[in-house]
């Protein structure tokens, strides 16, 4: 009897170890990987940069990455998600001229469109100075001001709120 409740006891250890063993396994499975958009200096991550998503959290605005080891909270707005590393490699492929580039805003007022064309729905306006994360530049309508075409591209740019649009 007495040995019956050792082997007993012994299997309640090594169930209770492999049931932390799984656990703590799928805790740590990735559901897909963030592109870093704007620089997070305090991970010391840069645009481009990829880590594993863990969790997405749409009551908190963040993502739960795995740096090193370590869970981390990062916003929502500062990461592109990608459900698989080839999707990852894509967009940082069609980031990658503009991977460091940062703006300043010149015109207060200038709008961001949601698309690149001066007859775009308007999604935002910049204010004079603020920053803004160039991502790409893209093919639009040409800007016609005094019936001549302007000199300049369409950029898509982020704010520093994660707000999206194009500029020209």
């Amino acid at each position: 009897m007495k040995n019956m409740r050792k082997v007993q006891s012994w299997y309640s250890i090594v169930a209770a170890l492999w049931f932390s063993i799984v656990m703590t396994a799928s805790c740590s499975k990735s559901i897909g990987y963030g592109v870093v958009n704007w620089s997070i200096p305090e991970y010391n991550l840069t645009a481009t940069d990829v880590v594993p998503i863990l969790v997405r959290s749409n009551i908190s605005k963040v993502y739960i990455a795995e740096l090193n080891g370590q869970k981390i909270e990062i916003p929502l707005w500062q990461l592109t998600f990608c459900s698989s590393k080839r999707e990852a490699n894509a967009y940082i492929k069609k980031t990658a001229e503009y991977r460091s580039v940062y703006a300043a805003v010149k015109l207060d007022g200038l709008p961001l469109r949601a698309n690149p064309d001066n007859a775009g729905k308007q999604v935002y306006r910049l204010r004079e100075n603020q920053i803004v994360k160039v991502l790409w530049k893209g093919e639009g309508a040409p800007v016609v001001a005094r019936d001549k075409p302007l000199e300049g591209d369409w950029l898509y740019v982020m704010t520093n709120d994660g707000t999206r649009g194009w500029g020209f």
